[in-house]
């Protein structure tokens, strides 16, 4: 099933910094319950914007982007996030990879944003030479796991928590 361009609406991502640490803790604290109900996420993550920063700083490889949209122009209304492999990881699975995640705010949700917002940061990986890209869903997120395979991510299997693997690989 293809992906009708006309249903999707027009998202930004922003790369993410420390500075935007309390409209990112805004977003999650906004939606905590939500996004515990869709992921393995604990309800108790960042308690603060201060939370947020040590989490930027302790990960500076992964790319944090912001979604944002013309109907909210003022807010995030999802994150996308990206962890890179490893060089071991690389090397064992044989190319330039890695594990995207997102979430949308509740008051988004069943709207295209997660597409729209997966379809953008997916470009941009690639430009970046990315070759697959791995996702994780928990099992009563039917809505992710449509999205992942609108966008041609096949499911691959599960992992010790129970949650489905996706893998995307970019023809070369």
């Amino acid at each position: 099933m293809r992906e009708s361009p006309d249903t999707i609406p027009e998202v930004a991502l922003s790369l993410l910094t420390t500075a935007d640490a309390d409209t990112y803790f805004a977003l999650m604290d906004e939606n905590r319950e939500y996004f515990s109900r869709l992921a393995n996420t604990p309800q108790d993550k960042y308690q603060s914007p201060a939370d947020v920063i040590t989490a930027f700083e302790n990960e500076p490889s992964k790319l944090r982007w912001g979604i944002r949209t013309a109907a909210f122009p003022n807010e995030l209304v999802g994150t996308v996030n990206f962890r890179f492999l490893t060089p071991d990881e690389e090397t064992v699975l044989g190319g330039s990879g890695g594990e995207i995640g997102y979430a949308v705010a509740e008051k988004v949700a069943g709207r295209g944003m997660a597409t729209g917002a997966r379809r953008a940061a997916v470009s941009e990986l690639t430009k970046r030479g990315v070759t697959f890209i791995a996702a994780v869903t928990h099992p009563n997120n039917t809505a992710s796991q449509k999205v992942l395979e609108k966008a041609g991510f096949k499911k691959y299997g599960t992992n010790e928590d129970g949650e489905f693997i996706f893998l995307y690989t970019q023809e070369k």
